[in-house]
């Protein structure tokens, strides 16, 4: 079985380039939604996810085999990083999909309010290894940010203590792209680590299960259970403060 485990890593020092960069990316992502959106009878009929994001890609990206694109992405985004733009498609093709099947439902029962247009939202970057993160040492890295009305490399040092955290729960485990976050004040390179674990072949009601139950108020209810629906552990996990802005 594959497991993804998540450590945020606190930047030491805030920088105003990370702001505009998140912004950028937004914004990005809600002028690609509207372009899906008006050329999505043919996006649709693609079966293919990656056939998918070329076909935006052509709609939008001037290359030397691709001079007479649609729509003006490259001018408005100009050096846009092209592992952040194929995100942003990848993004926006999701973003548009679940709109048209929540929208195709919500007109067949005709039952609450009408979807809204979909929305980039408070969605964060992924920084791409050597596109857009690059380590430069143990603690330190750089970023590829847009700052000054363009995209360029900045240094950034990380939290020590958040490092050799990782260093010595996950050396095992396989470092997957970070993502850049914004929690409070403070910005935070969250790492996503991958890893295979086999699991232990057991009879049925030896087995327990945990069930994960989202919530409203609460984050969510973890509860672990035996085969015959005994709970033997219950864990709330509550949203005392905004984790996200």
């Amino acid at each position: 079985m594959k497991i993804m485990s998540t450590y945020k890593v606190k930047i030491c020092k805030s920088n105003g380039a990370f702001s505009t960069t998140v912004k950028q990316y937004r914004k990005a992502v809600d002028f690609l939604i509207d372009v899906v959106l008006t050329e999505w009878e043919y996006i649709s009929q693609i079966n293919s996810a990656f056939d998918k994001l070329k076909a935006v890609e052509k709609l939008i990206h001037q290359t030397t085999n691709n001079l007479n694109h649609k729509y003006n992405f490259d001018k408005k985004f100009y050096k846009f990083p092209s592992y952040l733009r194929r995100a942003s498609i990848q993004e926006a093709i999701g973003k548009v999909s679940s709109y048209k099947s929540n929208y195709a439902n919500w007109e067949e029962q005709k039952k609450g309010q009408e979807p809204g247009k979909p929305k980039a939202g408070k969605i964060f970057p992924a920084m791409y290894r050597d596109n857009c993160f690059v380590r430069t040492g143990t603690n330190t890295a750089k970023l590829k940010v847009f700052t000054n009305n363009t995209w360029d490399w900045l240094n950034i040092e990380l939290k020590n203590t958040d490092v050799k955290y990782i260093q010595k729960h996950c050396n095992t485990r396989k470092e997957c792209v970070p993502t850049l976050q914004k929690r409070g004040k403070n910005w935070y390179l969250d790492f996503a680590f991958e890893e295979e674990v086999k699991i232990e072949q057991k009879e049925i009601n030896q087995q327990i299960i945990l069930g994960v139950d989202l919530g409203i108020n609460n984050e969510c209810v973890c509860s672990a259970m035996k085969s015959d629906g005994t709970v033997i552990g219950r864990k709330f996990l509550d949203m005392s403060r905004e984790k996200t802005v």
